[in-house]
């Protein structure tokens, strides 16, 4: 970039890989192997990590040296005022998915369950599952249930699954939708030549 002194053609590419992640990203679901998981991860990666410091050099570039203190303010405040949005909004999008696909796969069993067990059951955090001791636990609390416990158990993990993956299928989409408006803005991305010793010309002048 810094040799031929443009970046639009990068920010492109960046932006193009982004996209075709994303869109990787929406194929996925519980059947998708470790392995596609990393290629499609590596794909994302790839496109965002080289998008993310041409956008930095597009916007420095087209502010005097004299005022990056407030461009590079201004960057960080709009990256973080976007983190505290989304955090929020993808956390409902990631719940409502998730709580929707559940009542259509709950296990049948459930409907003959006490009303006091199947509040303890809904009540698990699906984090739990994440480590052995806790997967143990989780699996000890079905087993107190009954003979039924076992079946019900395997049932209910295959329902977290199919939820979890609802939901996350749903903010891939999201994240779809925001890097086709991306790879829109890059097209249309005014281009201006990469500033070399010039860029300090007028801060010289205005010191001297």
């Amino acid at each position: 970039m810094s040799r031929t002194g443009t970046y639009k053609r990068y920010a492109f590419v960046g932006a193009m890989l982004m996209l075709i992640g994303l869109f990787l990203f929406n194929q996925m679901d519980v059947h998708t192997s470790f392995w596609t998981v990393m290629l499609n991860m590596a794909v994302f990666g790839i496109g965002i990590g080289s998008l993310m410091p041409i956008m930095n050099v597009s916007v420095q570039n087209a502010f005097p040296y004299k005022q990056m203190g407030q461009v590079n303010a201004n960057l960080q405040f709009s990256r973080s005022l976007a983190g505290v949005v989304a955090a929020p909004v993808f956390g409902a999008i990631l719940n409502t998915w998730f709580l929707r696909r559940f009542n259509e796969v709950e296990p049948s069993g459930f409907n003959e369950l006490s009303d006091s067990v199947q509040q303890d059951i809904l009540a698990m955090d699906p984090q739990q599952l994440i480590t052995r001791e806790a997967q143990e636990s989780v699996e000890s609390s079905f087993a107190a249930i009954g003979p039924e416990g076992e079946a019900l158990h395997q049932e209910w993990l295959h329902a977290i699954q199919l939820s979890l993956s609802s939901g996350i299928s749903a903010l891939f989409f999201v994240g779809l939708i925001f890097a086709v408006l991306t790879l829109v803005c890059v097209i249309f991305l005014p281009e201006h030549k990469l500033q070399e010793d010039e860029y300090y010309e007028e801060e010289k002048q205005d010191a001297s």
